[in-house]
């Protein structure tokens, strides 16, 4: 069923493609003024090509723009809650925190995507200096630590 349609939609196009063409050479033969833009790029298929394809890098840029102001600070402020989750579970084994990220995660492969970002940029780990606190963060989406849009574990 899809294909007919398909093989419908393209015969109209073709259709009316050549019914625009024939309506353009016929306006040359009568002023004698050549109209190969209108003749080519103005038909119905380019015109309904060129749309879809405006419309699809529309909706690109739209979803790309979601997921860096949207998406990927969620996503991160919940892999930061799950590390300093994982970070307090060390403490209540061990009696300490962690010194380090590299500690937490150890020889673990599963846990190496823990140092990074939704953006893929590395995560900070701060440990207090009395030892009795740590703070993780990402820079966020400009990628510098300090700034407004950084992403800081409660």
């Amino acid at each position: 069923m899809h294909d007919l349609v398909s093989i419908l939609v393209d015969f109209a196009l073709l259709r009316k493609d050549y019914k625009h063409r024939k309506n353009i050479e016929k306006l040359e033969k009568e002023d004698g003024v050549k109209r190969p833009f209108q003749k080519y790029m103005i038909q119905p298929s380019v015109v309904i090509y060129s749309i879809v394809l405006f419309l699809a890098l529309v909706l690109m840029i739209l979803f790309i723009t979601y997921k860096r102001t949207i998406s990927y600070p969620k996503d991160t402020q919940r892999e930061i809650t799950v590390i300093a989750n994982r970070v307090e579970n060390w403490y209540d084994i061990n009696g300490r925190y962690p010194v380090d990220l590299e500690e937490l995660i150890g020889s673990n492969p599963v846990r190496k995507e823990w140092k990074t970002d939704a953006w893929r940029r590395e995560c900070q780990f701060t440990l207090s200096d009395d030892g009795k606190g740590f703070v993780i963060s990402s820079a966020g989406a400009d990628g510098k630590h300090g700034t407004s849009d950084d992403i800081i574990s409660d």
